[in-house]
């Protein structure tokens, strides 16, 4: 699993959207259920915003349906979880 986090980490792409998030704490959720708590590395609801899109002049900004995360907070939780798991577990390495 901890290889799954590696790709994922060097995959981000430029807007981290919802289906982005989805796949990596489905990666949380397997590495969870080995009995590692990965928990501190999840993102949080209140972490994913709406983008807004331009609006027209003398109109309020309009926002996607689909909420992203801040690129160096996925960042910053991937490296995190990668790290914490190589500390906790060196035998782990990057097979699954």
């Amino acid at each position: 699993m901890l290889q799954a986090l590696h790709e994922q980490s060097k995959e981000v792409p430029a807007d981290i959207d919802e289906g982005t998030i989805g796949v990596y704490h489905r990666t949380l959720d397997s590495i969870q259920s080995q009995g590692f708590d990965v928990s501190a590395y999840r993102i949080s609801d209140d972490e994913l915003k709406p983008q807004g899109v331009a609006p027209t002049v003398g109109e309020p900004p309009e926002h996607l349906p689909v909420r992203y995360c801040s690129n160096s907070v996925f960042r910053a939780r991937i490296a995190g979880a990668i790290q914490d798991l190589k500390e906790k577990n060196p035998d782990m390495g990057s097979h699954d």
